[in-house]
């Protein structure tokens, strides 16, 4: 980045973390005198008593009254699927923000308590902290907000990059129509949510949580599409570049997914017609990214095991693809060279999750489910005023089909952007993990964790433990084979400008390490 004439700023918008030295977050007027219900919801994945309304850590809202009886705890068997209510005698608050629940809470289960809370912090002051701080940066201002000396030219251009939580939060910035300052002039020439999936967030309403990350919240919520699309079901007309697109201030968009966002975050949404039947166009200062074969974040060799999760993690690293995309996106912005296309799964590479091809692995369990984006109603004064008056919200129609890429006969993901080792693979990856049995008794994604399911080595081990795929063996007889097979993809993908020529052998290294673990592994 610095060779390139990068300048990092780093702005604290959340103002619910606990405050530490180590931490940037927003310090916000509290709404004083307001009262209303807010939610806490916690799938553990441990036997326990009791747990925090705190989500994510964060600074709760804390219950008004412990004994009250209209407070309501709800057990739902997947995360957003229908509840149903505990007697208010088979839990309590022991204070202000802990609930203990009679007989414990069951790993694997959801559990969402619902109270009367007061003095909601002003979130919506988090991106405009971000909007004015860079507009600052960029145009300078008069009077008491200071100067910033030597740098007082300016800066020429501005990118936002935000991931997970914080590329669900550039998502509801531009949605919310931040991009234009208090004088309508452009604040992020360019924005780079990463894995954020089709989610925006608890960032911007009363009482809002921003950690929250679960069905139920403003999270998987309609609009999904950068371009205006009108859902038929409630009617409602929306974009999420709407906003910006009437004020003139369209940032060039990246948008990056990894096989995770596929399975928890409704990302076909992002691409595809609301009944996921056709491919929806994205905005001409749009591009999007599917990382194949990568889990929520970058892996590592060896990959790693869990006492919780049933496979080891994803291996695969896509930094670099990262690195080649960064240029990409700041030569988009500061000389007009139009980035490599869009490159994600097509209609015809996509599924629902009953046609996947999983191949049958010996000890494999395949997932069973997948939490897909619902239309929900907050009540009559959220879209106009970020009120929300239905907690839980109340679920309309159908949820939404999101689709699912599709697999090879080895499991790999047949589209996106790949890398060497899913190209040249020497295991099958996914972008999630299942609990163990004796964990949770559970057939969905609980966290971001990916898997890693070696090859057989040998052809010998393959006809011993009947895997259905070829052995490392077969497919490429020797290492130097296999590394060959590796540098010519990795070439390939430098030739597309998915990969910088810097890092080809650094991804080279990647893989024969990956050859020396299964290799080991295997015996």
């Amino acid at each position: 980045m610095f060779e390139r004439g990068l300048t990092l700023v780093w702005v604290g918008w959340q103002f619910d973390l606990v405050d530490s030295p180590h931490s940037l977050r927003a310090f916000t007027p509290v709404a004083e005198g307001i009262t209303g219900w807010v939610r806490s919801l916690v799938t553990p994945l441990a036997p326990t008593n009791s747990f925090s309304v705190a989500g994510g850590g964060h600074v709760p809202y804390e219950v008004i009254d412990i004994n009250d009886p209209d407070a309501r705890l709800i057990m739902r068997q997947h995360m957003d699927s229908p509840g149903r209510d505990l007697p208010r005698d088979q839990w309590r608050f022991i204070d202000a923000s802990t609930v203990e629940v009679d007989g414990g809470l069951t790993p694997g289960r959801s559990y969402e308590v619902i109270y009367r809370s007061k003095d909601p912090g002003v979130a919506g002051l988090g991106p405009a902290a971000i909007r004015d701080f860079v507009s600052f940066l960029k145009f300078g201002v008069d009077g008491d907000a200071g100067s910033l000396g030597e740098l007082d030219q300016g800066l020429e251009r501005a990118i936002a990059y935000g991931s997970s939580q914080s590329g669900r939060f550039l998502r509801q910035y531009l949605y919310a129509g931040f991009n234009s300052d208090e004088q309508g002039r452009q604040v992020f020439d360019g924005a780079w949510p990463h894995i954020a999936g089709a989610a925006r967030g608890s960032f911007t309403h009363r009482f809002a949580q921003a950690t929250r990350q679960d069905p139920y919240y403003t999270v998987a919520i309609f609009p999904f599409r950068d371009l205006t699309d009108t859902d038929p079901v409630t009617g409602q007309t929306d974009g999420i570049l709407a906003r910006a697109q009437k004020a003139g201030v369209v940032p060039k968009v990246f948008y990056t997914v990894t096989s995770s966002e596929y399975w928890s975050r409704s990302a076909s949404l992002v691409h595809t017609t609301l009944d996921g039947t056709a491919e929806a166009p994205l905005a001409d200062t749009s591009r999007f990214y599917y990382l194949a074969g990568t889990q929520h974040g970058s892996g590592s060799i060896p990959p790693a095991k869990s006492n919780q999760y049933q496979n080891r993690s994803n291996s695969n690293d896509y930094r670099p693809l990262m690195r080649a995309l960064l240029v990409g996106l700041d030569d988009w912005v500061k000389n007009d060279q139009a980035p490599p296309p869009s490159r994600y799964p097509g209609i015809g590479q996509l599924a629902p999750l009953e046609e996947l091809n999983f191949p049958a692995i010996p000890g494999f369990q395949p997932i069973g489910y997948q939490r897909r984006a619902m239309r929900l109603d907050f009540g009559p004064k959220f879209l106009s005023k970020g009120i929300i008056s239905n907690q839980p919200p109340e679920v309309v129609g159908a949820k939404y089909p999101a689709q699912l890429p599709q697999l090879d006969r080895d499991g790999n993901e047949v589209s996106g952007v790949r890398l060497p080792a899913v190209q040249v693979p020497l295991a099958t990856y996914f972008g999630w993990n299942l609990p163990k049995p004796e964990v949770a008794d559970v057939d969905e994604n609980l966290g971001n964790r990916g898997s890693t399911l070696p090859f057989p080595f040998t052809k010998a081990q393959r006809l011993h433990s009947n895997d259905p795929r070829l052995s490392v063996e077969e497919r490429y007889g020797t290492r130097d084979a296999y590394r060959e097979r590796v540098e010519a993809a990795a070439e390939l993908l430098v030739a597309e400008r998915h990969l910088l020529a810097r890092d080809v052998d650094s991804v080279v290294e990647h893989c024969l390490a990956m050859w020396d673990f299964v290799a080991n592994v295997s015996h």
